[in-house]
């Protein structure tokens, strides 16, 4: 199991799940944070994933200790579960820059200049 990738409950109630790349007496720098969303109904429970603050582009964020109830290191499960969305995200925004470039060549070389009669 990967020792940098904790789990975090901060004071508003979210869970994260992220890995560490360093910390200091006021905080630890957050790379990749990743929220945790549990569902229990009937038919059992079941957990999401999503980007902790999902309309940036950075991936490192500062989390100061007093924002933190409690830390630990989460089941092997989990962290499957983080690599796996991590790798998820990655291939999406790859895929969707790859979409970008794509439109703006033809955008760029489109020949605007045909006349239909």
């Amino acid at each position: 199991m990967d020792q940098n990738i904790l789990y975090f409950k901060l004071v508003t109630g979210e869970n994260l799940i992220s890995s560490v790349d360093g910390e200091d007496d006021e905080g630890l720098l957050l790379v990749n944070p990743l929220q945790l969303f549990s569902r229990h109904t009937n038919f059992g429970s079941s957990v999401k994933i999503s980007k902790w603050i999902p309309f940036v582009n950075e991936q490192e964020f500062f989390l100061r200790r007093n924002h933190i109830v409690t830390s630990g290191i989460p089941t092997n499960d989990i962290v499957d579960f983080y690599n796996q969305a991590l790798e998820s995200l990655e291939n999406t925004q790859s895929r969707e820059y790859e979409e970008e470039i794509t439109r703006a060549l033809y955008e760029k070389f489109a020949n605007t200049n045909i006349m239909v009669h």
